[in-house]
């Protein structure tokens, strides 16, 4: 189910909104498969958010992205700043190691406009 969801979402990002819940102010997000690896693998350092990571993983294969995005939003508050989830979206691609310019312009050219 792991790898699917990945792959799937690698292909075509799922794009939802995450809301402060302190504000109201909300967010369009669009969330690649690396993203969603990214995300679960970060909650694992969250104790109380382990328990719900099967959850996550099979609500993102069946295109419900209501969890990752209230969780998304906690970070908002905890993180006092937007930049957190800001940075969510492009977090994997900053990792990924090009081998030259030209690849780098190729996978971002494949990143739809926000």
């Amino acid at each position: 189910m792991y790898l699917d969801t990945v792959e799937r979402l690698n292909q075509e990002h799922a794009r939802f909104q995450v809301t402060n819940p302190l504000t109201g102010e909300s967010y369009d997000l669009a969330m690649t498969g690396d993203n969603l690896g990214s995300l679960l693998l970060q909650f694992l350092y969250v104790t109380s958010a382990i328990p719900s990571l099967p959850q996550i993983l099979y609500d993102a294969s069946q295109e419900d992205y209501a969890t990752i995005a209230q969780l998304l939003g906690s970070l908002l508050v905890s993180g006092g700043a937007m930049s957190q989830v800001q940075q969510f979206p492009v977090l994997c691609h900053d990792q990924v190691a090009f081998s030259s310019p030209r690849e780098f312009e190729a996978a971002l050219a494949k990143l739809p406009e926000l």
